[in-house]
């Protein structure tokens, strides 16, 4: 497992390595479901420090404050999803995956659309949704 992690950091190194040479940016997105400066602030210096630990020079951040992580009805997200869409966006990061979305399918589906946009998806806290969480959690007690 510790290889594994160790791979994955590798990747995401290298991915923000990309994102220096080329016209690609990282995105970093915020989300507060009350308007809430104060929550917005600490999301903004996490990533602020996250930007400096991993040396990303070429970032934007898309805040969405007042708007609840069950809809996907929010115009920084739909801003980004555009961005990404046009091959504007090397990596979006979020301090934790319940500000992409509060709801699981939405979320898997968001990290789809990232795949398919050739973009790269980081949770700083949490862990990222991905196929193997589907499998574990959802196809797995089916069977």
């Amino acid at each position: 497992m510790a290889h594994k992690d160790c791979m994955i950091k590798q990747d995401v190194m290298e991915r923000n390595f990309m994102t220096k040479s080329t016209d690609k940016t990282t995105a970093f997105y915020c989300r507060s479901a009350v308007k809430n400066e104060k929550s917005i602030q600490n999301q903004k210096e996490g990533l602020a420090h996250y930007t400096k630990e991993h040396g990303i020079e070429k970032h934007t951040f898309y805040t969405d404050d007042g708007f609840s992580g069950n809809s996907l009805k929010r115009p920084a997200l739909r801003k980004l999803l555009d961005d990404i869409k046009d091959g504007k966006i090397a990596t979006v990061v979020v301090v934790d995956d319940g500000r992409l979305s509060r709801n699981f399918e939405q979320a898997f589906g968001l990290k789809q659309l990232f795949e398919k946009g050739g973009t790269t998806y980081i949770s700083i806290k949490g862990a990222s949704i991905s196929e193997e969480t589907v499998k574990q959690f959802i196809i797995k007690p089916i069977l």
